[in-house]
Order: structure tokens, then sequence, then C-alpha cells
């Protein structure tokens, strides 16, 4: 995005943006999206072919592999009950702290941290920055 100049003095007009995206902004959003395009058919790959290598598991032993605890693959017995359980555990665990900890953060900096620890606000997406409010006179 290009700006004009500001001009100063008494009569001054406000100063007219040209929202039209440049070629570096194109560049940009095409080589964002191709990124993510690309991350998101690599994590879908992955997904099917763990999907596809779990078919046989599955006939074999059937449901009861998700419910079965023991793990003895010499005597033909899998389960992922106790596995599943601790994984359920530990991600329910880092949730609770994480979440309140990240709420606390973003409240911090949106409502009480000083303006010179405050970030330059920024919409994500667009490639536009904004700013929330203006500064007053004295603020850093």
């Amino acid at each position: 995005m290009t700006t004009t100049p500001v001009a100063s003095g008494p009569d001054a007009s406000p100063r007219r943006l040209d929202t039209r995206p440049t070629g570096a902004d194109r560049a940009f959003v095409l080589s964002a999206r191709a990124i993510g395009l690309t991350v998101l058919v690599i994590t879908g790959s992955i997904g099917l072919f763990l999907a596809y290598q779990a078919v046989p598991t599955l006939r074999h032993y059937g449901l009861s592999f998700f419910t079965t605890s023991q793990w003895a693959p010499e005597s033909d017995q899998l389960g992922i009950a106790a596995v599943l359980v601790g994984t359920v555990s530990i991600a329910a665990v880092a949730i609770v702290i994480a979440f309140p900890l990240a709420l606390a953060t973003a409240l911090f900096i949106s409502e009480y941290a000083p303006a010179r620890l405050r970030p330059l606000p920024t919409e994500v997406g667009r490639g536009r920055h904004t700013v929330a409010r203006p500064r007053s006179p004295g603020e850093t």
C-alpha cells in the first residue's frame, strides 16, 4: 500500500490513500497462499498415509485396539488405551495451563501495558497496518 506525504500547516487537507495492491503485495499474497496450500497438502497426505497404514491393524484387532491397555506383541495382544489416556491427560493439563496464561497475556497487552510495550496492531491476512487508537501528545 502506498501513501502520499501529509502536508503541514493550517490548510492541510487529509491525505489520500492508494488502497490498490502493488506488485509486491500480490507476490506476497500468492506466495503465502501457495505455502499455506502446500502445508495443507502435506498434512493431509500424512493423515491419509497413516490412515491407510492403520487399516490392516484395525482389521486384525478391531475396535478393541483402542480399548485394550495391554501391549504384548509377542502374544499378539495389542491395545493403546493406556497411551490414549496419558495423551489426553497431558493435553488437558496443557490446555488448563496455556489458555488462562494466553488470555491473561492478551488482556495485559491490550488493556494494561504501557503504550511503549504494546506492539503495533495489524490486520492479519490483509497486509495492512492499522492503528487501534491515536496516540495522545505525551505518549511514547
